[in-house]
C-alpha cells in the first residue's frame, strides 16, 4: 500500500513513523528477513525508493531478491523502476544498484504545468488572478484526486529541510492577506508593465514569495513553480528539454532551501540559483524582425 507524505513525499507499506518504513513482513524476497527500510524522497532531481537496513550487517543477503521485491512494491504503487543507490547502515555505507522509483505522475507535471498556465492567462485577462485563481492551480498541479487539491491552510506550519527549521510561516490570517496582495500587485504589474523588471526576476520572487507564505496545506512548491514557470512562458520563454523548473531545484536541494532560507537577508543567493535554473530549463525566443 502506499500513502502520501509530507513534502511530495510517499511511503510504501504500514508504520507508525512515516520517515521510516519497516518492510520486513514483506516475506524472505526482502533480504530473506533482513529488517529493511523503504522510504521515498527526491534525490538529484528524481524521487527515489531508499533501503535502508535496520539492523548492523556486513553484506547485503539475497541481492537478486531485494531487487525484485523492491520492484514489485513499486508496481504495486504505481511507480516505474529504474536503477538507484542501496544505501546501508554500519557497519559501513555499501552502494549498490538497485532500483529507482520515479512517481508516474512526475511525468505529466509539465502538461499540468501548460494548463495551470492557460488558467492563469484567462484569470490575467478576465482581472482575477487572485487566491482562487490559484487554488485552482494547485488543484491541477497536484491532482484533482488529491483529497488536498486547492485546499488552503488551516493551522501554523514551518519548513523543514533535513530536520531543521528553515523557514516559520506566517499565521493563517496573514498568510492568506499576503498572498492576496501579492497576487493583486502582480496582477497590476503585469498589466502596465511598468516597472521594467526581468520576468526571471518576477519568476524568482513568486517562488521566494509563495514558499514563505505557505498558503496551501500542500505542493506550495509545486503551485509556485507553476506561477514562476507562467511568468515565464507569457514572457517568450521556451523549454529547452524535458525538463522543468523542479528538475533543476531538486537536483540543487541544499543550495535551495538554503538560499530561500537567507532569502528576507539577502536575496542574492536565490536569485543567482533561480536563474541558473531558468538557464538549464528555458531559452528566450527571439524578438521578431520588423520588415
Amino acid at each position: 500500500m502506499a500513502r502520501p507524505l509530507a513534502d511530495g513525499a510517499f511511503a510504501i507499506g504500514d508504520a507508525a513513523s512515516p520517515e521510516a518504513l519497516p518492510v520486513a513482513g514483506v516475506g524472505d524476497a526482502v533480504a530473506r528477513g533482513t529488517p529493511i527500510e523503504v522510504v521515498g524522497r527526491w534525490n538529484g532531481g528524481r524521487r527515489i525508493v531508499e533501503c535502508r537496513s535496520l539492523a548492523t550487517i556486513g553484506q547485503v543477503p539475497d541481492y537478486p531478491g531485494i531487487c525484485a521485491a523492491v520492484e514489485n512494491l513499486c508496481a504495486r504503487a504505481g511507480l516505474a523502476a529504474e536503477p538507484m543507490q542501496l544505501r546501508l547502515r554500519p557497519p559501513g555505507e555499501l552502494d549498490q544498484s538497485v532500483v529507482q522509483a520515479r512517481d508516474k505522475r512526475r511525468l505529466g507535471e509539465w502538461d499540468a504545468t501548460l494548463a495551470a498556465a492557460e488558467l492563469l492567462d484567462h484569470a490575467l485577462s478576465a482581472g482575477q488572478l487572485s487566491l482562487e485563481a490559484l487554488a485552482r492551480v494547485h488543484a491541477i498541479v497536484v491532482g484533482a484526486s488529491s483529497a488536498r487539491a486547492g485546499q488552503l491552510r488551516q493551522t501554523p506550519a514551518v519548513i523543514r529541510w533535513c530536520g531543521v527549521i528553515t523557514c516559520r510561516t506566517p499565521p493563517v490570517p496573514a498568510a492568506r492577506s499576503q498572498a492576496r496582495g501579492y497576487l493583486s500587485d502582480l496582477a497590476a504589474e503585469l498589466r502596465n508593465g511598468a516597472s521594467g523588471r526581468h520576468p526571471a526576476t518576477l519568476a524568482a520572487e513568486a517562488i521566494a514569495f509563495l514558499t514563505a507564505s505557505h498558503p496551501f496545506a500542500d505542493g506550495n512548491g509545486r503551485v509556485s513553480r507553476a506561477l514562476a514557470t507562467w511568468l515565464l512562458l507569457r514572457s517568450g520563454f521556451r523549454r529547452r528539454a524535458d525538463n522543468t523548473l523542479g528538475t533543476f531545484l531538486d537536483a540543487h536541494l541544499d543550495e535551495h532551501y538554503r538560499a530561500l532560507r537567507n532569502f528576507r537577508v539577502s536575496p542574492w543567493g536565490w536569485h543567482q540559483l533561480f536563474y541558473d535554473a531558468v538557464l538549464a530549463t528555458f531559452e528566450r525566443a527571439p524578438a521578431p524582425v520588423a520588415v
